[in-house]
């Protein structure tokens, strides 16, 4: 199980020159990440979200999934960077991160609606806000902006 963690820590970290695997997760991470920002984009044009609304929804949920998966393993395997050596104060560290926090952020956005109650006494404006930080999805492009 440790070779494995290494494994997928060594694949999520900046790709080594021999690395075909990283190279592989970053370019189809950084691609997912353009087609996200697109989407989001062209479900702003009410035409394209009529008439293709039920695949933005499922395209933005196997998007989210893949994220969150990934930053499941990042926290999951950041111990093997020396400054995040400690299992709960070294993961702790690192989910503070200005990366780790981006990547967060990525995701917030479609979890939070589970975790705030949509009645009658919540704004919508803010949950469209809510949504509408996705579009820092863009952000995440500055991991992979120099591996690509």
């Amino acid at each position: 199980m440790q070779q494995v963690r290494r494994r997928l820590h060594e694949i999520l970290r900046v790709a080594e020159p021999d690395d075909k695997v990283s190279h592989m997760v970053d370019k189809a991470i950084f691609i997912l990440i353009l087609l996200n920002i697109l989407a989001v984009i062209l479900e702003t044009v009410e035409s394209l979200n009529t008439s293709y609304g039920a695949f933005f929804k499922w395209f933005e949920m196997v998007s989210v999934f893949i994220f969150t998966i990934e930053y499941l393993i990042r926290i999951w395997t950041c111990t093997f960077e020396e400054k995040f050596k400690s299992p709960i104060v070294g993961r702790a560290r690192y989910i503070l991160t200005p990366m780790a926090l981006v990547d967060l952020v990525a995701i917030l956005p479609y979890f939070l609606p589970f975790f705030i109650p949509l009645n009658s006494r919540v704004d919508f404006r803010f949950v469209r806000a809510v949504r509408m930080l996705r579009i820092l999805r863009i952000l995440k492009l500055g991991r992979y902006s120099l591996t690509i």
